[in-house]
């Protein structure tokens, strides 16, 4: 091949190269920018861990490199606040050739001695995995040897391209902890909830008020003793996708029927899912439901003056990708550039959804934000949704929305939130650009649009405008 004609082929995985959404079909249409990825996805043992270390009681081995079982240590002491029982049993270059599996009894009984755990979680990481150790052959040695339930899940990111089969495998696995109860009226349990405080939610406080109590909240508020009663449960209630294998499992083993109420934006889905509980559960909570309803609605509205035309890239956010880029187009928002982890079954409604407000995004591969700040120079937009370095951002002159505490949330209080959250951060950034302005020209608050931006050349409502409306209008 000679040089030109090297020259000429594309590479799959440039800007230019990335779909629009609407020629989306399959997951393999989603590239990233680039051959090598920076920072990356989380890998599997992350989201087993984020599952895991929640669970009291239950005692958690890391197998694996040291890598990989100190990051599971230090994650669990920082991310979960010390409320762990996660050790770690590092591999040697002689346990390829030797195996493992009595280093593992020696670490479980020493477990077992040591710290009397109701259960004990395995977790096998890549090398692990790579070398063919069949670390899953030793539960049933282990829990005849000590009487205590073994659950094992592999965590393998060479197969995957994310946490997120971290998450639902250690979710599922927990299904055996449980047994078959008699089922209790209007006691429900809640599934994939991964934040503290469930009880300060808008779902919990509702299902209070009208009788209903919380068995338990899986992972985030139970205890390896207590899962073995979730089957007194008579509705299961799943607030996030990774936890429908647990569902299903739950059905099959304990006869519980579940409901979807995911962590959703878009005040129509969420009345929907307020409508399912209330059927299961025959509740008559769709007045007040619907009045809430109407609130996120008029909210909805009332922001979108303020934020009309604004142009956004979407990063990262702990909700789904699609849903939430969907929510922001219906509060006039113009959709630049979507990032996505993967194609999910039910993105098919929320891509429609998304062309019908008349955008059709880029879209990527997340996680790779270095080719992505080629694009804040190409597409130019006002505002980043996710993480990124701020720093990059205040010097190209894009906000920043990140939500990782409002995603507590759920309910039409996560609509608020995250409108709330908008609010503060345009207020803020109106803000900062008046006093910039006061301190170069003592004349300039009196003409507001007449703020310099990047962005005023080529769009009649600059961003000078809008955040003028946002100290007057829908934001005031």
């Amino acid at each position: 091949m000679n040089e030109n004609k090297a020259q000429a082929l594309p590479f799959k995985g440039s800007i230019e190269a990335a779909k629009k959404l609407s020629e989306i079909r399959e997951d393999a249409d989603i590239i990233q920018l680039s051959h090598a990825i920076f920072p990356g996805t989380h890998c599997p043992l992350f989201g087993a861990l984020m599952v895991s270390s929640y669970v009291k009681d239950l005692a958690v081995l890391n197998i694996g490199t040291e890598e990989c079982t100190f990051y599971g240590k230090d994650f669990a002491r920082l991310r979960q606040k010390g409320k762990d029982l996660v050790f770690s049993l590092v591999t040697h270059k002689n346990d390829i050739t030797f195996g493992m599996h009595e280093k593992i009894k020696n670490a479980v009984q020493w477990i077992v001695e040591m710290h009397q755990p109701k259960a004990i979680l395995l977790i096998s990481t890549c090398v692990v995995e790579l070398i063919g150790e069949d670390v899953g052959a030793v539960t049933e040695t282990l829990e005849s040897a000590w009487g205590i339930p073994i659950l094992f899940v592999k965590t393998e990111h060479f197969k995957c391209n994310s946490h997120i089969p971290g998450i639902s495998d250690t979710m599922a696995m927990l299904v055996k902890l449980m047994e078959k109860k008699e089922k209790q009226h209007h006691v429900i349990n809640v599934l994939g909830h991964r934040f503290d405080g469930f009880a300060e939610n808008e779902l919990a406080k509702l299902l209070e008020k009208y009788g209903v109590s919380v068995n338990m909240s899986i992972p985030s508020d139970c205890s390896a003793t207590q899962l073995r009663e979730a089957g007194h449960a008579s509705l299961n209630i799943v607030t996030d996708f990774t936890a429908l294998p647990l569902a299903k499992a739950m059905a099959e083993k304990l006869d519980q029927p579940y409901v979807l109420f995911e962590k959703q934006l878009m005040p129509e889905r969420i009345l929907q899912g307020y409508a399912a509980i209330g059927k299961y559960l025959d509740l008559d909570w769709m007045d007040e439901v619907e009045q809430m309803y109407n609130h996120a609605v008029q909210t909805m509205a009332f922001a979108r003056k303020a934020l009309e035309g604004q142009r956004f890239i979407y990063g990262n956010t702990p909700m789904k990708a699609l849903e939430c880029a969907h929510f922001f187009c219906e509060l006039g928002m113009k959709a630049l550039w979507v990032q996505m982890r993967e194609l999910y079954a039910d993105d098919t409604g929320f891509i429609a959804d998304i062309l019908a407000t008349g955008n059709d995004p880029k879209v990527s591969r997340i996680a790779n934000i270095i080719p992505m700040r080629d694009v804040y120079d190409l597409y130019q937009p006002d505002v980043y949704i996710g993480h990124e370095s701020p720093m990059i951002l205040i010097r190209k002159n894009i906000k920043q929305l990140t939500f990782d505490q409002e995603a507590s949330a759920l309910g039409f209080q996560l609509t608020l939130g995250v409108i709330e959250k908008i609010k503060q951060v345009y207020q803020a950034d109106s803000s900062a650009r008046m006093h910039a302005m006061g301190s170069a020209n003592p004349h300039s608050q009196s003409h507001p649009h007449l703020q310099s931006h990047p962005h005023a050349a080529r769009h009649p409502k600059d961003v000078a405008g809008h955040l003028h409306g946002v100290s007057k209008g829908g934001f005031a």
